[in-house]
């Protein structure tokens, strides 16, 4: 039933009965993703004979609650007696249980201010919380996440809004297929026209974007080449030193830049009367300029579609002026008024910028998260592990030395 890497049984031994329960995605609106599959689950549990595992019922997960239940999986209305508990998205402050330990994305190591009541919430019910995007390896990458799920729906739906665009050809709904497969052949029978595609970032998002790029066989140029190219089916890939260079005129060093976003300015504008469809996978800060003014905009445009990945609302994308849902993904910008309009009219920049692309294709980016969390996370979890450590913003109410400066934050 497995294939490749399996547990360690030796080193993830729990020494102590622990009961882990898999959260029913309480959120608004529910998502439909899970932390472990049935299943994974339910081979965890028969290699840890000391692990037990409940889940939460759920009307919304893309794996039925029978589908746990026929592998031996004890059903509950609410995990309140398991020691850790597994979810997806922010746990509701009003569902948060005292005591307990949550593995989740809280969305706050940037200092979010719309989650910074649920981590103080954390702080004050007592809970502890493992935070999912700082599970890193030795060097410093991410472990798990769905950012390559992001990019994957994100760049399928850049090509559904240019085509609804240009009046061309329809693609449904990512969210209307089964699995990956399905959206892939869809895209493999469709017709790629002629069109100059120019996508940021250098994260697992940007290698989503990647992904279906070249499985549509699109050609890859430099970004020099892309500019100086008029026409053609090409795309290319902007990284950090090809969006920002140094006020000073000195040369780009990444590691200055991480540090100083100041001091660098965008040079993305050029790209703007050079390609048709841009997909936005960029990791972006508030320090950072975005990537062009709305001053830069003109009627005379090229860009008239963005699927903006990474959906900073008026951030790198200073024109994304508000998150959208799966349902209405749409959002335009009109270039007669510069401001919000109505999208797919003549005059109007198109943006994709949905929050929550991987809920788009729940069981293909639930399977490859619950992998990693069955092979690398799990036993790290069982052994309280260094990675699981350094994962830990709040332990038993009390924010972690190494990110103190959420501490200060809460503080005022």
């Amino acid at each position: 039933m497995y294939k490749g890497k399996t547990i360690n049984q030796q080193s993830a031994i729990p020494s102590l009965r622990m009961e882990i329960g898999i959260l029913a995605e309480r959120k608004k609106p529910e998502d439909n993703r899970a932390g472990l599959t049935p299943a994974d689950a339910a081979y965890l549990k028969k290699v840890f004979p000391l692990l037990d595992i409940v889940v939460e019922r759920s009307n919304f997960r893309v794996f039925k609650d029978e589908e746990y239940a026929n592998l031996g999986l004890q059903l509950v209305t609410r995990a309140s007696t398991s020691d850790i508990l597994v979810g997806v998205k922010e746990v509701p402050i009003e569902e948060l249980i005292p005591n307990k330990t949550y593995l989740f994305f809280s969305h706050t190591i940037k200092k979010q201010p719309y989650n910074k009541n649920r981590l103080q919430a954390l702080v004050d019910k007592n809970c502890t919380l493992i935070d999912y995007e700082c599970l890193e390896d030795n060097k410093g990458q991410r472990l798990i996440g769905f950012g390559k799920w992001a990019g994957i729906v994100g760049t399928y739906n850049g090509f559904r809004t240019y085509f609804k665009k240009h009046k061309q050809q329809t693609l449904s709904p990512a969210h209307q297929m089964l699995d990956y497969d399905a959206l892939r052949t869809k895209l493999k029978n469709s017709k790629i026209p002629e069109m100059k595609i120019v996508f940021t970032g250098t994260g697992n998002v940007s290698y989503g974007i990647r992904e279906v790029l070249n499985y549509l066989k699109i050609k890859e140029v430099s970004p020099s080449t892309f500019l100086n190219t008029p026409s053609g089916t090409i795309f290319t890939q902007l990284k950090d030193e090809h969006l920002y260079q140094r006020k000073n005129g000195e040369h780009f060093e990444k590691q200055h830049f991480f540090k100083n976003h100041n001091a660098y300015k965008s040079i993305f504008k050029p790209y703007l009367f050079a390609a048709d469809l841009l997909i936005n996978g960029m990791y972006w800060e508030n320090d950072m300029e975005p990537l062009f003014s709305k001053d830069d905009l003109s009627q005379d445009v090229r860009i008239k579609t963005i699927a903006d990945i990474t959906c900073d609302v008026e951030g790198s994308i200073p024109i994304t002026w508000k998150a959208t849902t799966i349902e209405d993904p749409i959002i335009g910008w009109d270039l007669k008024t510069q401001k919000p309009g109505k999208p797919f009219e003549n005059n109007t920049i198109d943006i994709m910028s949905v929050t929550n692309l991987p809920s788009e294709l729940p069981k293909s980016a639930s399977e490859d998260f619950s992998k990693k969390m069955r092979t690398l996370i799990i036993p790290e979890l069982l052994n309280n592990g260094k990675i699981i450590k350094e994962a830990t913003l709040v332990s038993n109410g009390n924010i972690c030395s190494k990110y103190a400066y959420l501490d200060n934050w809460l503080k005022g």
